[in-house]
C-alpha cells in the first residue's frame, strides 16, 4: 500500500510541466548550438567555425541534441548552424571565399539522421515504460485481491455457523452498489460513505469513525462524507491525517497508548488505488482494544485499497483492469 513520493497531478499541472520541459529543451538546443562557434570565436576570431582544423567540430551540436531530444531538435540545431555559416560567409568572416556547401549539407544530414534514431529509441523506451507500469499496476491489483481472499478465508474459518457474511461477500456487494451509482464530478464518495463505514464496522470492528474526501494534492474536505457514531470534528492539521494523505499509508498511534491520540484520532486509513491516488480517508476514533492490533490495521489497509480501486473503476478515473 506504499505510495510513491510523487504527488498526484491534475491534467492542467501535467500539461504545464510538459510545456516547461519543451521550453527548456529548445533553450538548451539554442545554447548548445551556440557554444561551439562562440568558443571558437573566442580563441580564433578568424575561423569561428573551425573550418581549418581538419575536423568539423560544430557537427557535435546536432549529434548531441538529436540523440537527446529527437528529430526536430537535431534538425533545428543543424539549420541554426547553417544559417550562422551563411551569415558569416556573407559578411566575409570565414577563412574561405566559397560557401562551405559540403559542411552545410553534412550538418543537415547529421541532424536528420541522428534525430530520427534518437526519436525512435525514445518512442521505444516510452512503450516499454508504459508496459512496465501497466504490468506493475495489474500485479498490485492481483496482490490485493489475493490478500483479500486469503483474509476472507481465514475469517470464514473462525466464524460459527450462521454468522454474518464473509469479507469477500461484503466487498463484492459494495462493488455492485458502486456499479449502479451515478457519480458527480469531483464527488467520487457521494452516496458511498455509509457503505464504506459499514464495511469498516462489520469487518474491522470499528465503533466510531468518519469518512472524508481528499482532493489532490493534499486537500481534505473537513465536512465528513459519512459518520459512524459521533466522532469529534476533524482537525485538518492532525499529524496522523497529514501523514496518511501524503504517503497513502495507514498510520496509527501505539496500541498501548490510547492517550497519545491527537484530537481523538486513533488511526487514519486512506482509500488509495493502485495508481497511488488517495480518494478519501477514514479517521478511526474508537474500536475495541483487542481489535486495535497490527493484523486488524493490515486488514483495514487492504480494505481501503480495494475500495480505492473500486472507486477509481466506477467514478470515471482511468482503470487498470
Amino acid at each position: 500500500m506504499a505510495a510513491s513520493e510523487t504527488d498526484v497531478l491534475s491534467p492542467g499541472t501535467a500539461a504545464l510541466n510538459v510545456s516547461r520541459r519543451r521550453l527548456v529543451a529548445w533553450l538548451e538546443t539554442i545554447v548548445i548550438t551556440a557554444v561551439l562557434p562562440a568558443t571558437a570565436l573566442w580563441f580564433n576570431p578568424a575561423d569561428p567555425f573551425l573550418l581549418e582544423t581538419g575536423f568539423p567540430w560544430v557537427i557535435l551540436a546536432p549529434i548531441l541534441l538529436g540523440s537527446r531530444y529527437g528529430f526536430a531538435h537535431g534538425l533545428g540545431s543543424a539549420m541554426l548552424l547553417v544559417a550562422a555559416l551563411a551569415g558569416s560567409w556573407y559578411q566575409g568572416w570565414l577563412p574561405t571565399e566559397t560557401f562551405p556547401t559540403a559542411l552545410s549539407l553534412g550538418l543537415l544530414f547529421t541532424g536528420i539522421v541522428t534525430g530520427e534514431f534518437g526519436q525512435h529509441w525514445a518512442r521505444r523506451h516510452e512503450q516499454l515504460d508504459a508496459r512496465c507500469n501497466y504490468l506493475q499496476a495489474r500485479l498490485d491489483q492481483f496482490s490485493r485481491v489475493y490478500q483479500l481472499l486469503k483474509v476472507s478465508h481465514a475469517r470464514l474459518e473462525q466464524q460459527v455457523q450462521g454468522a454474518s457474511m464473509s469479507l469477500r461477500t461484503v466487498l463484492l456487494a459494495f462493488r455492485e452498489q458502486l456499479s449502479r451509482s451515478e457519480f458527480q464530478d469531483g464527488v467520487p464518495l457521494g452516496g458511498m460513505g455509509d457503505s464504506v463505514l459499514r464495511i469498516f464496522r462489520e469487518c474491522g470492528g470499528v465503533q466510531m469513525a468518519a469518512l472524508y474526501q481528499v482532493t489532490p494534492p493534499f486537500g481534505v474536505d473537513p465536512s465528513p462524507a459519512a459518520q459512524l457514531g459521533r466522532p469529534p470534528p476533524l482537525v485538518v492539521s492532525n499529524p496522523l491525517l497529514r501523514e496518511a494523505v501524503k504517503t497513502g499509508q495507514t498510520v496509527a498511534v501505539q496500541a498501548d497508548d490510547y492517550s497519545a491520540a491527537a484530537d481523538g484520532v486513533l488511526a487514519v486509513v486512506p482509500l488509495v488505488d493502485v495508481q497511488d491516488q488517495v480518494w478519501g480517508v477514514v479517521t478511526i476514533n474508537e474500536m475495541p482494544f483487542v481489535d486495535f492490533q497490527h493484523s486488524s490495521l493490515d486488514l483495514l489497509t487492504i480494505i481501503g485499497g480495494y475500495i480505492g480501486d473500486a472507486i477509481r473503476s466506477y467514478s470515471g478515473g482511468p482503470s487498470v483492469a
